[in-house]
């Protein structure tokens, strides 16, 4: 492969990883709403829907890119340091948030871990910025 290969590899993952970022800014929006529903008013929600399986899944998705994306203003030079930030940073939290609820067959007995994601409220910037782009 030459150098022309390489970038071009380069900036398809980049544009995969960006499509990702806007993806999982709407799963935090639909995660923010209805977790306090389903706090609040349990009875709305009896079963475990397909969609919470859903969202489960794109979270923990999420903390594998997180183990191996290089985050804007990181000192990390290859994916072990990348690793190690994210592990002395957040990893602890999103597993906390993520791993009851699946475990638990998505009861509501752990539903209040997912408020631990709040921390990740600024992801909801790039929603609203990407909503704004294509409405302009």
């Amino acid at each position: 492969m030459d150098e022309d290969e390489i970038e071009v590899d380069h900036q398809i993952c980049n544009k995969i990883l960006l499509v990702w970022i806007n993806i999982m800014c709407w799963v935090h929006w639909i995660n923010f709403l209805a977790i306090p529903i389903t706090m609040l008013w349990p009875y709305l929600f009896p079963s475990p829907s397909k969609t919470l399986w859903m969202i489960e899944f794109a979270f923990l998705l999420d903390i594998v890119r997180k183990c191996v994306d290089k985050k804007p203003k990181s000192l990390a030079v290859d994916n072990y340091d990348i690793f190690v930030e994210y592990l002395k940073s957040n990893l602890i939290l999103d597993l906390f948030a993520t791993m009851p609820n699946l475990f638990s067959g998505m009861g509501g007995d752990f539903t209040f871990f997912k408020m631990i994601r709040f921390y990740e409220i600024d992801m909801l910037q790039y929603s609203l910025a990407a909503l704004m782009r294509w409405t302009l």
